[in-house]
């Protein structure tokens, strides 16, 4: 079974930040798509576990917020997803 974690997402000049508050850790992404690739990253090398993880962030808060179309952001996902 996975464990979720939030993540929190922010725009910082041409990356995005994001926190997972339960660890305490902050990672970078360079695409808003590549957020929860990287956060799963980040979370099984912070807890040294290949466990599966899921991230969970409001994709329509963020994608309102900095103007993202979130069809586009979804389709963008499951492509860096795949790609995985």
């Amino acid at each position: 079974m996975a464990k979720n974690f939030d993540v929190t997402v922010q725009r910082e000049g041409r990356w995005w930040i994001f926190t997972v508050p339960e660890l305490d850790a902050v990672g970078q992404a360079r695409s808003l798509a590549e957020v929860p690739i990287e956060a799963r990253g980040l979370i099984a090398g912070w807890l040294d576990s290949p466990q599966s993880v899921s991230v969970l962030h409001d994709l329509d808060d963020v994608a309102a917020e900095f103007g993202v179309d979130i069809a586009e952001l979804r389709a963008e996902i499951a492509e860096e997803e795949a790609d995985e």
